[in-house]
């Protein structure tokens, strides 16, 4: 009897409470704390690309114009005075610059900053033998320059197709930092004459340190290359990049004639996400 008696209870209590728990499920359903409030965007969903590294590239140059250098002489009113003039030439050198890349995601537009340090040797020579009293009998004359530079460069990255290829070009700043230049005086004998007891007759070469004015130079560079992802040292979200670029800037030498080159660069970027 009793136990008939619970039987009726529960089943009363459930026919009770059902229909409450059917409204408040409804209710939660339907509405809730967040609704009317604009919830954050996920913070790990990438907005921009950040890539940072270094490149080192080597170069070479194609001298042109005419450079005077002083071989002879001081600062001093009556003190000998003797230059040379040398024309065209060639350059090589090694740069390292580390590299900071800015990209919106998904962007084929990038922004490339990179400053380090360049350097570069130089060499031109003049052709036609010349004759300067008691300092030359008949001599052509090399000039060479090596000078270190602080390179700033600001870079348009623009990547093209989805191979990795892109283009490149912007402007830079070479800043002189140390160089060390000297200048060859190449005595040779005239066809047809014989050696002689003057001084200068006989077949020499004599260096003369000196100290052309090495300008900064401003300038604008552009070229292409392709981005290559890797894994390096564990890490899978890296960039290697061979690239090959074509340098013109102002003036090496400016005064008191203007030396110039046109270089041809070509290297590689490492770059590593951040």
């Amino acid at each position: 009897m009793k136990v008939g008696y619970r039987y009726r209870l529960l089943i009363a209590f459930i026919v009770f409470t059902m229909p409450l728990a059917g409204e408040a499920f409804a209710q939660l359903v339907s509405g809730s704390s967040t609704e009317g409030v604009e919830l954050p965007l996920d913070s790990l969903i990438i907005k921009e690309e950040w890539w940072l590294g270094a490149s080192i590239s080597g170069h070479y140059a194609l001298g042109f114009g005419t450079l005077t250098v002083q071989y002879i002489g001081g600062t001093a009113p009556d003190s000998p005075n003797a230059i040379a003039q040398t024309q065209g030439g060639f350059g090589y050198g090694i740069a390292f610059l580390p590299s900071l890349e800015y990209r919106a995601y998904r962007s084929p537009l990038g922004i490339m900053l990179n400053l380090g340090v360049d350097y570069r040797y130089s060499s031109s020579s003049s052709v036609a033998p010349v004759s300067d009293g008691v300092y030359t009998y008949n001599a052509t004359f090399e000039s060479n320059s090596s000078t270190l530079y602080g390179s700033i460069m600001l870079n348009a990255k623009y990547s093209i197709g989805s191979r990795g290829f892109f283009v490149l070009g912007g402007p830079f700043l070479d800043l002189p930092l140390s160089t060390n230049s000297y200048v060859w005086q190449h005595e040779t004998l005239p066809d047809g004459v014989e050696t002689g007891e003057e001084p200068g007759f006989p077949n020499t070469s004599i260096k003369y340190p000196t100290s052309p004015d090495m300008r900064p130079r401003v300038g604008f560079q552009i070229g292409f290359g392709t981005d290559i992802m890797t894994g390096l040292f564990g890490y899978t979200s890296q960039l290697i990049s061979p690239f090959l670029i074509i340098q013109g800037a102002t003036p090496v030498v400016s005064d008191p004639t203007a030396w110039n080159s046109l270089l041809v660069r070509g290297g590689v970027i490492w770059r590593v996400g951040i």
